[in-house]
């Protein structure tokens, strides 16, 4: 993880043994603090920085993968693990609301550009009408 490097002598009972002796609360604060970036990121609208997030938080899900073997105090790493995985899903709820957010943008501006277009309309003989001017029988065609 990019400038999160946790490193230093395991403390409290969630000690666990990971390259660089990290623990697993010192990843799950980590990891909270990285779902916190992603959540300032989703609510200011910087949609392009919260998914650039997604190498770190995989990374950090590997590193739990390997920390967990080594925890001792099994019912604490849950608990913390929960938190972790509560604020992912607060995270995903946003996400999600900003992609459907994004859709029904993407769906008015193509609206909006349709109607600068013209209405679409048909013939007699069942043929499009792309402008005014095709209706009035005004255009030219080669």
């Amino acid at each position: 993880m990019s400038g999160h490097a946790i490193t230093g002598q395991a403390a409290g009972p969630l000690t666990g043994s990971l390259t660089g002796e990290a623990t697993v609360e010192a990843l799950v604060a980590d990891g909270l603090s990285l779902l916190s970036r992603e959540r300032a990121f989703c609510r200011s609208g910087q949609l392009e920085n919260a998914l650039a997030l997604a190498e770190e938080k995989t990374a950090l899900v590997d590193r739990l993968a390997t920390a967990l073997p080594g925890v001792r105090d099994v019912a604490a790493a849950r608990a913390a693990l929960t938190r972790l995985a509560r604020a992912a899903r607060d995270n995903e709820r946003l996400l999600a609301a900003a992609r459907e957010g994004v859709r029904a943008a993407r769906r008015r501006l193509s609206r909006l550009g349709a109607a600068q277009r013209g209405a679409v309309a048909y013939d007699a003989a069942g043929g499009t009408i792309l402008s005014w001017e095709d209706a009035a029988g005004k255009s030219r065609r080669a």
